[in-house]
């Protein structure tokens, strides 16, 4: 089975963790779960209870446990808040989030019962603000070694957001051969779940997840891997434009490969003249997905199977 290593959007034979998130900005005590279950032989479970034990894990000893009876929807996916299940042990609230690394662990019973037979453990790089902050005096006495150009978790830092200790990394090259195919021979509309401009990491589970796919941009990204970290996805229209406001470092960065004196053979690709899909689907447009031209900085759609570049991101 494949590791999931960050809160993020790996689709593992049978299941994988998409993206914990906060249910309150206010009063964080839960985190949001998807998950998109196979079983055995790949096959989307839908419509279907399940049995589900989450584990909170510091290093490999459990922190907090509880248990879940959740459905899956008619496309394999199953949501839940970690915090507001069964409690086994430990208490959610009383985590000191500070003291990482944490990990999530799942172990899933396809039957709906308690004899757990799927399991599957991720590492949460990226703590909500909120949670941190819970346990930390101060987010704004922290300085951030993080910067963008930096060379870390498995590609190069593009974005860091407000709180400078979390923000979007850039794969170190394209992770197409030539081009890639955006949505394979699958031409109808997703609907909204693939539509959003800011979260490709919930679009790239939504082209997985439709019957009869084979290949995808999204499929291509999903399956990347680099440095040990493999929870990469394709960039949302909008996390593809942000590369943009960064191209001077991130172009530099790559070109040295973080050496001064690299040897222009050795080089990462570079984003200068490059066309890329994102995972965006056009809403009056169901035949048609949004790309970003590096070139001349203009977003357009296009067609799903026509041919473009594919780069993948992922958060930290």
């Amino acid at each position: 089975m494949k590791n999931l290593i960050k809160p993020i959007i790996l689709v593992f034979t049978v299941i994988s963790l998409i993206f914990p998130r906060l249910v309150s900005a206010q009063s964080p005590e839960m985190m949001s779960y998807q998950a998109i279950v196979r079983d055995q032989n790949n096959s989307l479970v839908v419509n279907q209870l399940i049995g589900m034990q989450i584990s909170v894990l510091q290093d490999n000893t459990p922190v907090y446990v509880e248990t879940h009876n959740p459905s899956t929807n008619e496309n394999g996916l199953v949501s839940l808040e970690i915090g507001n299940g069964y409690i086994v042990s430990g208490t959610f609230e009383n985590i000191d989030w500070t003291v990482g690394p944490y990990f999530i662990k799942t172990e899933t019973d396809l039957s709906g019962g308690t004899s757990y037979t799927i399991s599957g453990t991720s590492q949460i790089l990226s703590v909500a603000y909120a949670l941190h902050s819970k346990t930390a005096e101060s987010l704004t006495s922290t300085t951030s070694e993080r910067y963008v150009g930096e060379f870390y978790g498995g590609g190069i830092i593009y974005y860091i957001d407000e709180t400078g200790e979390h923000g979007l990394i850039l794969s170190l090259d394209d992770v197409s051969t030539g081009y890639g195919e955006v949505y394979s021979n699958i031409l109808d509309e997703i609907g909204s779940a693939a539509q959003d401009p800011y979260d490709g990491a919930g679009n790239t589970a939504a082209i997985i997840a439709q019957s009869g796919h084979t290949n995808s941009a999204a499929l291509l990204c999903e399956n990347y891997s680099n440095d040990g970290f493999s929870d990469w996805y394709l960039p949302s229209i909008f996390e593809l434009r942000l590369i943009n406001n960064s191209l001077y470092i991130v172009n530099k960065a790559l070109y040295n490969d973080g050496d001064e004196n690299t040897n222009p053979i050795n080089v990462k690709m570079t984003l200068g003249e490059s066309i890329y899909w994102s995972s965006t689907e056009i809403m009056d447009q169901p035949t048609s997905a949004w790309y970003f031209s590096f070139h001349d900085c203009t977003q357009v759609y296009e067609v799903k199977p026509s041919f473009r570049n594919v780069r993948a991101i992922r958060a930290f």
